[in-house]
């Protein structure tokens, strides 16, 4: 039972909650398996296999690709009810995690009936699955992930497809923008439970050609963690707008570490002691 005894004014200290997105080729999963002590579960990808053998990233802890929704919350369980060295779970990816679970509310709820003849219950009719898959089953991968946080300590960082969707204005002045790959329902409970959500993306770089500005593409990569009308984000971490990460992945995760541990750092008051940095999750 809760009392005022429990009232504090400090935080609790654990790891972020982070989601990375951004579109093929960015760089997230490269930057992910440089995380400290990473284990890499991979839901819908296995891009992590190739890049362990073209020498793109080191040869990581992961699994095989998870294609059923109670294996990945056993799997995840797993990691707190026994002992292990990861200090990072990653998922890879989000999407993947979504149609997993889609498919297991099909099945369980609508008798494996993803469209069906009118007047017949089934997972698109009247878009019920979809809220059923937000409110009832999401909301367990979260928990364990939770769970994870709090009593392992570990960092989360989930990955993320980027897709353009219009974002309705309260002006109607409606625009596209990058979100996640999420549906709406699952995008707004991730949304709300991330601590982070950061996209991932090439710095622009523009050239004038007959009197016009054309975009030339580049090689730095840049990590957004502040809304624009044109993208989705949010921190609740005292982190940059914008964060150059550097052209290699190697300088990428070094700078993104770091981006979070200062951020860290500010936020905490000056009588809270340090903790040892050179191995901290997000």
């Amino acid at each position: 039972m809760i009392s005022l005894k429990d009232v504090t004014s400090t935080g609790r200290g654990l790891p972020s909650r982070v989601i990375v997105y951004g579109p093929p080729g960015s760089g997230k999963t490269s930057l992910a398996a440089r995380m400290p002590a990473p284990i890499v579960v991979q839901v819908g990808e296995d891009g992590l296999d190739d890049l362990i053998d073209g020498g793109g990233c080191p040869g990581v802890p992961h699994t095989p690709r998870v294609e059923d929704w109670s294996e990945l919350i056993t799997l995840l369980g797993s990691l707190h009810s026994t002992n292990h060295p990861y200090k990072t779970v990653v998922v890879d990816g989000l999407s993947g995690c979504e149609a997993i679970c889609q498919a297991h509310v099909c099945k369980e709820e609508y008798g494996g009936r993803w469209e069906a003849p009118s007047g017949q219950d089934s997972f698109t009719a009247y878009g019920k699955g979809y809220g059923v898959t937000a409110t009832r089953y999401w909301p367990d991968l979260l928990r364990v992930l939770d769970l994870l946080r709090t009593t392992k300590r570990m960092g989360i960082l989930l990955l993320a497809h980027s897709a353009v969707k219009r974002r309705r204005r309260p002006d109607g002045n409606d625009i596209e923008a990058f979100v996640p790959l999420l549906h709406e329902a699952t995008l707004e409970r991730t949304t709300q439970w991330a601590d982070c959500i950061a996209l991932l993306n090439f710095k622009t770089v523009t050239t004038k050609q007959d009197g016009r500005t054309k975009g030339v593409g580049g090689q730095r990569r840049v990590l957004l963690t502040e809304s624009r009308d044109w993208a989705l984000a949010k921190s609740r971490l005292n982190l940059p707008a914008t964060i150059t990460l550097g052209e290699s992945a190697d300088e990428a995760s070094t700078v993104f570490l770091q981006a979070f541990r200062d951020a860290k750092s500010k936020s905490r008051p000056k009588t809270q002691p340090q903790p040892e940095t050179t191995e901290e999750t997000p």
